[in-house]
């Protein structure tokens, strides 16, 4: 699930994936500027070695 923070007066916005595996959420949260895509697959790969590792 792709989420983006919403700002008030110009603060600064966020992207942030969240991804489940059978035991864990993994979320992620992108620093100012980073596009989406980037946060996507890291959290991807993150998700994919815990469903490996049978988390």
């Amino acid at each position: 699930m792709d989420l983006r923070t919403k700002s008030t007066g110009g603060a600064p916005t966020f992207n942030i994936t969240v991804t489940m595996t059978a035991k864990t959420l993994v979320l992620l949260m992108g620093k100012e500027g980073v596009h989406g895509g980037m946060i996507n697959k890291k959290c991807y790969e993150m998700a994919s070695h815990l469903r490996r590792s049978q988390y």
